[in-house]
């Protein structure tokens, strides 16, 4: 739903948690995933007023917002007067009454601590003094190790009475799983973190400085609960099973798989090799404060798996991280890492290096700049390197990517070895013994099949049988097959989810999303995005049953991509609505825009992005109406009419159309891209135009070169344009922006080249310019560098030479104009092609931004 501002309510009771949003964002300026985070558990004034600091750092909120959260409440509690106060908590205690009757006999703050049991953890969990503070990491485990107990039980309120035994139990499972997870993900603060030989403490404050970057302690996850409580138990076989369902893998994974009588954890063959290229790729370079190292893989065939795993095993040789936003400006994030390889550290002897994960990247060049921003920052003199980048590169070629990459690479592939597919066949009848339906375990199984077709096909299919198109539940599915089929790793939040499905949000309400898409939840997994907070995420557990979703829909239920991209284009509820607006508003702009690169070190991207180029083969008429409705929701972004211009001019060859688009894209932001997209708009028609009158027996007419004449300058007006442009483009932007800082935009140049190119090709096939004469040859050299004027050149052909002439004298400046240019750029224009080819070979597809901050590209 949409947060427009509106005056609050004066009693801080009567706020809704609508109410608690807008006073949190608007109010008080904190950050979008602090509002986010109370809004997702339905937190009205009634609850606020009770909250305690505590409250808020185990909701996932920093220590600071927190102190600021509770001043400003404070604040607004002394602004009511002792008479309004009193009323006010009568008014509280009625409403928690209203909201939960059976809860008579608790207070309000037992009641609230009650029902956010899943996310409040003792304060000896976590709170630790400064004197501890100051303790070495054995005495803190010890310490912990003596106070570990199994979790209170999170269902238990003391007077709620609760029938369902089996549904208790599951939120039973859920409240301890999300405790462990936000233990483990939020509050490293009793972990520790590498020092050379010894261990350092890593402090609260120091993890609220490194915002961007998940921290890997060498003693992860140990000693936080009894571990041999039930519940600890189930919650390691949930753990478990959800990752062999389609989750993420989590640290936890890796843990539980250490535990005594516990199963290894598959090492993939290219296991042994990453772990000593990380170990030697310092040698490679020990000039350089910062190396990097790809690891290239296919979607969906574990590749960050892999890159965690030897991560877990390599926190106790290095200061382990994972970068959690690749959005984050890259100054930011250098200067975390520079605290991480600094933190605890008394002596510059100390030189125990940053092992950093930038996962989920589809190129390399983002990468690159990141490396070198933390060069420019560390600007440390060591004898080997001080951060070593693992960098994941998703690729539809993993193996040509490796094999052409300059920099130290590897690279796994959706094909597993004999080795890989015997350990896969053991650890299932491992989940045979352990588990109750191992079948289900789809992302699990599409490894162990060796990634088949068929197995994909033959559960979507029975999953997907007697579906009902007319459902709201069958136009989720479509939406996130479309968005998890191009978008790696897209999702809808949770709480639109509920909204689209009719699910009301009521406290005493058991029915979840999951439920409501019964048969088909089984392909769904819930997660909490890592960039965006900690709201909950709903998508398709793999993408390769995300594109087997999509063919299902199209085959047999007849549902095309067209109709589920202007479906989704044309609903509020996506657009609207406050959770997780600009992470879905990124995916859906990804989906149109982003172009992929057919082959590397071949020719740079695709024309159009993948799903626009599918649909082009199935429904071409379709495309217009796409872009058109884009264009109304994405009102301040130049990619859009830039993406349909090009549609227009290279596909429908409607040129006037294409015109109006191009010029559409240049009024929202006029660059060297979209001025570039104008010109090529008016060289593609030229060329169209007399490529299609060389077929006729007449071959071109007086008319036919005046139009020519008038296209080829107005193409060569935008290219010199661009190229005044691209010296601003140059100038670097905010990052925040999340704009590529690429390399000098030479298109415009190579336009004008172009065009020049076709005008001297037309020139050539007029009736008194012969091509194999060499005074005719002369005459127009004489006449392109000015010294010869077009009515002295002498030809027999004097009936055309006069029609022709008329049209030539009219533009005599542009082309002598033009012909100086041309030489004054042929020396240069093999070296020039040869930069053209090396910039596009390197160029990379425009990335998503927030909207209104989007780039564009090349014309």
């Amino acid at each position: 739903m949409s947060h427009s501002p509106e005056q609050l309510p004066s009693k801080i009771e009567e706020w809704s948690k609508e109410h608690v949003f807008q006073w949190l964002k608007d109010d008080l300026k904190v950050y979008y995933r602090y509002a986010d985070a109370l809004y997702e558990k339905g937190v009205s004034g009634a609850e606020l007023l009770h909250f305690e600091k505590k409250h808020l750092l185990e909701l996932g909120i920093k220590h600071g917002p927190a102190v600021k959260i509770m001043g400003k409440l404070d604040e607004r509690k002394r602004q009511s007067d002792q008479t309004i106060q009193s009323h006010s908590e009568t008014q509280r205690r009625q409403s928690r009454k209203d909201i939960s009757p059976t809860v008579d006999q608790s207070t309000p703050s037992q009641s609230l601590t009650a029902r956010f049991s899943s996310d409040i953890r003792t304060v000896e969990d976590h709170d630790i003094s400064s004197q501890e503070h100051n303790r070495t990491a054995k005495n803190i485990s010890k310490k912990k190790k003596e106070k570990k107990k199994s979790p209170p039980d999170p269902t238990n309120t003391g007077s709620q009475d609760i029938d369902d035994k089996d549904e208790d139990e599951k939120e039973k499972m859920a409240s301890f799983q999300e405790a462990c997870e936000t233990k483990e993900t939020e509050y490293p603060g009793t972990q520790t973190v590498r020092r050379s030989s010894s261990s350092v403490f890593l402090e609260q404050k120091d993890e609220d400085i490194m915002t961007a970057l998940r921290i890997l302690c060498e003693n992860e996850c140990e000693n936080i609960h009894d571990e041999s409580s039930e519940e600890f138990e189930k919650f390691r076989i949930k753990t478990e099973e959800e990752f062999y369902r389609g989750s993420k893998v989590q640290f936890w994974n890796f843990y539980f798989s250490e535990k005594p009588k516990a199963k290894a954890f598959i090492k993939r063959d290219k296991y042994e090799k990453l772990k000593s290229m990380i170990r030697t790729v310092r040698t490679k370079d020990p000039t350089s404060p910062c190396v990097m190292l790809n690891l290239f893989h296919h979607p969906g065939c574990g590749g960050t798996t892999l890159a965690m795993h030897v991560m877990w095993n390599l926190r106790k040789e290095f200061r382990c991280a994972i970068l959690m936003d690749n959005t984050t400006a890259k100054s930011d994030v250098a200067l975390q890492v520079k605290h991480l390889m600094k933190c605890g550290k008394t002596d510059v002897s100390y030189q125990t290096p940053v092992l950093l994960l930038v996962d989920d990247s589809e190129e390399t060049e983002n990468t690159l700049e990141l490396q070198n921003c933390i060069r420019r920052t560390v600007d440390e003199k060591s004898s080997s390197p001080l951060v070593i980048i693992l960098n994941c590169v998703r690729s539809q070629n993993p193996k040509e990517r490796y094999r052409t990459s300059i920099i130290e690479s590897i690279y796994i592939t959706n094909e597993l070895s004999k080795i890989e597919q015997d350990l896969f066949e053991e650890k299932l009848q491992e989940f045979k013994e352990n588990h109750k339906k191992p079948e289900n375990f789809y992302s699990f199984m599409i490894m162990k099949t060796n990634f088949s077709n068929e197995y994909t096909e033959s559960i979507v299919s029975n999953t997907l049988k007697n579906l009902d198109v007319s459902s709201k539940q069958a136009a989720m599915l479509s939406f996130l097959a479309l968005l998890n089929t191009f978008v790696a790793n897209s999702s809808i939040s949770l709480s639109v989810c509920e909204t689209f499905l009719g699910i009301k949000h009521m406290l005493t309400s058991r029915e979840t999303v999951e439920q409501r898409m019964e048969p088909y939840s089984t392909l769904l997994t819930r997660f909490k995005p890592e960039v965006d907070g900690t709201y909950t995420a709903i998508r398709i557990l793999h993408q390769r049953i995300a594109i087997q979703c999509l063919e299902e829909l199209g085959k047999q239920y007849k549902i095309s991509k067209s109709e589920i991209v202007i479906d989704l284009l044309n609903n509020d509820l996506f657009f609207n609505t406050e959770m997780g607006k600009n992470t879905l508003m990124d995916s859906i702009y990804s989906m149109l825009i982003t172009r992929q690169l057919k082959k590397e070190g071949g020719e740079k991207h695709t024309l159009f992005s993948p799903l626009i180029e599918q649909i082009q083969a199935e429904e071409p008429q379709q495309i217009q109406h796409i872009f058109e409705i884009a264009s109304l929701r994405f009102q301040n972004c130049a990619a859009i009419p830039q993406t349909l211009a090009r549609h227009l001019y290279l596909i429908e060859k409607d040129f006037t159309k294409a015109y109006v688009s191009a010029n559409d894209a240049k009024n929202i932001k006029e660059n060297s891209y979209t001025v570039d997209t104008t010109g090529q708009v008016s060289k593609s028609e030229l060329k169209y135009k007399f490529e299609k009158a060389n077929t006729q027996e007449n071959g071109i007419t007086p008319d036919d070169l005046e139009v020519y004449l008038d296209l080829a300058s107005k193409a060569t007006k935008a290219f010199q344009r661009a190229q005044e442009l691209a010296k601003t483009d140059m100038v670097p932007e905010s990052e925040d922006h999340m704009k590529r800082q690429r390399s000098y935009n030479i298109s415009g140049y190579m336009g004008e080249i172009d065009t020049a190119m076709i005008v001297f090709e037309i020139m050539c096939s007029l009736p008194f310019f012969k091509e194999n004469d060499q005074m005719t040859n002369k005459y127009m050299q004489s006449f392109l560098n000015g010294s010869m004027p077009i009515r002295h050149i002498l030809t027999d052909d004097y009936d055309s030479y006069n029609q022709f002439s008329d049209v030539l004298e009219k533009h005599t400046h542009f082309l002598t104009f033009l012909k100086s240019r041309r030489f004054q750029k042929d020396a240069g224009r093999k070296s020039c092609l040869q930069l053209r080819n090396s910039q596009e070979s390197l160029m990379p597809p425009v990335r998503a931004g927030p909207e209104g901050r989007r780039g564009q590209e090349p014309g």
